[in-house]
């Protein structure tokens, strides 16, 4: 079963960006090397459908961690979104179930997870491959702020 975002995208616009709570994540490369990122939090319905949407730029120490109540196949479009990215679905665990690099701004493509994902790391693109992020990755948990 995949789980989409069900709101209608097309019915946010910038003035309509809800507040993100920021926090820090770290991801084991596999390596034993630790990255860290500085994200927003998708938790609500409401941050999951509004995402990236409207962001232009982006540093690339910088990201969105969305985080679901439960594991389930995702996906994700682009919809509103300007900017390309990398997606990064971890399961319950933190480990990497599926890595989908450079996708294109503006995509109303589905990009999906080939497994459950109960957190997806959305960063600019390019920064997964550039920084060795692979399947062996981990997303490193707690994330201060879910606990």
């Amino acid at each position: 079963m995949l789980v989409a975002l069900m709101l209608p995208a097309q019915a946010f616009d910038r003035a309509d960006r809800p507040d993100f709570a920021q926090t820090t994540v770290r991801i084991d490369r596999g390596d034993g090397t630790v990255l860290t990122f500085s994200v927003e939090l998708a938790l609500s319905l409401r941050q999951h459908a509004y995402g990236l949407m409207h962001v232009d730029r982006m540093p690339p120490d910088r990201g969105m961690l969305f985080v679901f109540r439960n594991t389930a196949k995702r996906s994700f479009w682009m919809k509103n979104t300007l900017i390309p990215l990398d997606m990064l679905f971890f399961d319950e665990a933190g480990g990497l179930v599926t890595a989908i690099p450079d996708v294109p701004a503006l995509s109303l493509t589905p990009r999906r997870s080939t497994a459950g994902a109960k957190y997806v790391l959305e960063l600019n693109a390019g920064i997964a491959s550039g920084m060795g992020i692979g399947k062996a990755a981990n997303l490193l948990l707690p994330v201060r702020g879910l606990e």
